[in-house]
């Protein structure tokens, strides 16, 4: 009987350490290359209980162009109601769902860039 329960026991470390994955890529999709003042529409992905990280990649084409000098530095005007928003650095943001939620979120990301203009994302976040 203490065989088995020692068995049982190592089992459930082993089990344990090997369940850490590593992080994903949030799926993510919007277009910035419209007017700086407007809040641009986007779409954010992630998985139940897992966090995922996105590495914004802003750019666009003129004098308009709103990568002019980079991204200086993230703000978070809306958080998610079912989630955590941190910036990883600069140009990228971790977003973690609360413990078992799935269905639809959302939150307002504004990025000031090195330029002096800033330029605000509203994500629609599903997680499933």
């Amino acid at each position: 009987m203490r065989l088995i329960a020692t068995a049982l026991l190592a089992t459930f470390w082993i089990t344990s350490a090997s369940a850490q994955e590593p992080m994903l890529a949030c799926l993510a999709k919007y277009h910035t290359s419209t007017v700086m003042n407007d809040v641009a529409p986007g779409m954010l992905g992630a998985f139940k209980n897992r966090p995922c990280i996105h590495a914004v990649h802003i750019g666009g084409i003129g004098a308009r162009a709103p990568s002019t000098g980079g991204i200086a530095r993230m703000e978070f005007v809306e958080r998610p109601r079912h989630g955590k928003i941190r910036a990883e650095n600069r140009a990228a943001f971790v977003f973690r769902p609360d413990q078992n939620f799935s269905g639809a979120d959302s939150m307002l990301v504004r990025f000031h860039m090195k330029s002096g203009k800033t330029m605000s994302v509203r994500f629609a976040i599903t997680v499933s």
